[in-house]
């Protein structure tokens, strides 16, 4: 269950990174980094915070990549989950 919830978010995300990355590229001429990762977040963000846009561009393009850092978030944290998962698991069937 929690593997197809991973995939579940990783659809999701993927979806909402390619629908991010048209939309800069169209308002701000613009494609960002890898924005499953930290760096690429931060360099979007900073873009978007500073670059002269209508408040109703802005608005969408800040809540698509709160969004994004809050599926990565949970991606992570199901991803830690399953590996503490294994492991224990490993740990019991190697001390029995």
């Amino acid at each position: 269950m929690l593997v197809d919830s991973r995939a579940d978010l990783v659809r999701r995300r993927t979806m909402v990174i390619n629908q991010l990355k048209a939309y800069t590229h169209l308002w701000l001429n613009h494609t960002p980094g890898d924005l499953t990762r930290r760096p690429g977040m931060t360099s979007l963000t900073t873009l978007v915070d500073t670059t002269d846009m209508s408040a109703h561009v802005r608005r969408v393009l800040t809540e698509m990549i709160t969004e994004i850092d809050g599926l990565n978030k949970r991606i992570r944290g199901l991803e830690n989950t399953v590996r503490e998962l294994v492991t224990q698991r490993w740990l019991i069937v190697c001390t029995s």
